[in-house]
């Protein structure tokens, strides 16, 4: 990328004044030349950098056309590890893929947000670690779909040991902090087998709130998870405080609401909560600290700004929140550079 700089004076003007921010640059820099370079920085000074690594992808891949594209057929695999973990492998066809993306990104974005839905930054682009949207989006199909009578695969289904072992059937054993976890959820089912695997026991412990216990929840806690200072409001897990296992019963001194992510922090140990009476909780950090509502702070931006030469909104684009059509974007630009090309040899 540094070689290439020097070779576009106008784009490594814009990133030595902050106008332009690294992966900004990083995209223009693959498809740049010096007779092209002037639109592509316009269009980084204007858009975010998710619509500016698709557009430059785009003209990428136009200016390598040999011919129409091979057929493709989109493909997935898994597979568990030994370490424990599954795999997941996609290869996707573009239409495919496209879908794929927009799932995601929405599913992420609904898993992350705090406010009412009318901010447009979450919706710049899908998320680069997509781990835990795909989680979401298979816990909503499991909460909304009906499975099947007889699909064991269709729902998650834990082995118990004589010797008190746990493990997922046809996959991998359980540590006491997954199991902890899983058990905390409502859509599991457990049967208990013998030494040689046949099955003694299978029955579904229901240990959900009700609907009514649900909505006080949700009321209670204003419809937000229940950690200080997070503020997310959707795919939240009904928690029992004092555990399901250890006794805890499924009354509303004994629940909260909590995010996926702080709901597998607590079962991790990186988070405690407290009971203090009154359908009230303290939160805890690994620590033991108490976690509160950090309070506003008041000061002049400028004092925190090192880089007095730049404005501190100098890297801000000047986008509206609508969407990038890339085709059309990648036929304007390749269309211009063509036409100036023409009037260049004509000259």
């Amino acid at each position: 990328m540094a070689g290439a700089l020097q070779e576009l004076p106008l784009l490594h003007k814009a990133f030595a004044e902050g106008r332009v921010s690294y992966s900004k640059v990083r995209a223009v820099s693959r498809v740049a030349e010096p007779d092209t370079e002037a639109e592509l920085v316009e269009v980084a000074m204007t858009k975010p950098a998710s619509h500016l690594e698709r557009l430059c992808a785009g003209l990428a891949k136009v200016g390598s056309d040999d011919g129409e594209p091979e057929s493709v057929t989109s493909t997935g695999r898994w597979r568990w590890q030994d370490e424990g973990t599954l795999k997941v492998t996609l290869t996707l066809t573009a239409v495919d893929g496209a879908r794929f993306l927009a799932g995601v990104t929405r599913a992420e974005y609904e898993r992350v947000r705090t406010g009412d839905g009318t901010d447009v930054d979450g919706w710049s682009g899908a998320p680069s670690d997509i781990a835990a949207a795909m989680v979401v989006l298979a816990e909503r199909a499991c909460a909304e779909l009906a499975a099947p009578a007889i699909a064991p695969h269709a729902e998650v289904v834990v082995e118990r040991r004589p010797d008190g072992r746990a493990r997922l059937a046809d996959g991998p054993a359980l540590s006491a902090v997954e199991e902890s976890e899983l058990r905390c959820g409502a859509a599991e089912s457990e049967r208990t087998v013998d030494g040689a695997g046949a099955v003694l026991n299978w029955g579904r412990t229901r240990r959900a709130p009700t609907v009514l216990q649900t909505k006080a929840l949700s009321r209670r806690q204003n419809g937000c998870c229940g950690v200080p200072g997070c503020g997310r409001r959707r795919f939240l897990h009904v928690h029992h405080v004092r555990f399901w296992s250890d006794g805890g019963a499924t009354d509303l001194a004994n629940l909260v609401l909590l995010c996926g992510e702080h709901h597998r922090l607590l079962h991790r140990g990186e988070l405690s909560i407290e009971m203090i009476g009154g359908q009230r909780f303290r939160y805890l950090d690994g620590d033991g600290h108490e976690l509160v509502d950090a309070p506003t702070m008041r000061f002049d931006s400028q004092e925190l700004w090192p880089f007095h030469s730049i404005d501190a909104d100098a890297i801000l684009p000047n986008w509206g929140g609508e969407p990038l059509d890339v085709g059309y974007a990648t036929w304007v630009l390749m269309t211009e550079w063509e036409r100036r090309r023409e009037l260049s040899a004509a000259a």
